[in-house]
């Protein structure tokens, strides 16, 4: 996977480097990205962080859980929660399940 600063994610085959495909195209650039444990998606940090479904190839959602520039991505383990630290000395723990899908649990 390749991250530019022009805004582009694009998968390319390990063995010679061949683009397989363009993941997205985002309009904040992107820095820095961290992949889901069940390589499902993909977070991606410029001035906002852009959550990425590889199933639906494309952009899902934006989150701004800081004042300035994130700079640093994880999943937990679960691949439920997006961990996330700033240039404005914070860290962010952010839901990633869609609302339907954590309301679902919530009324079982």
């Amino acid at each position: 996977m390749v991250a530019t600063r022009a805004g582009h994610l694009t998968l390319h085959r390990a063995k010679d480097g061949q683009l397989v495909r363009t993941l997205a195209r985002l309009r904040h650039g992107t820095d820095h990205f961290a992949i889901s444990p069940d390589s499902t998606r993909v977070a991606v940090a410029s001035n906002v962080i852009a959550m990425i479904d590889l199933t639906r190839d494309g952009v899902v959602g934006e989150l701004r859980p800081h004042v300035e520039h994130p700079y640093n991505l994880a999943f937990d383990r679960a691949g439920t929660r997006l961990i996330s630290c700033s240039t404005d000395k914070s860290v962010a723990v952010t839901e990633t399940r869609p609302l339907r899908e954590r309301q679902a649990v919530k009324t079982r």
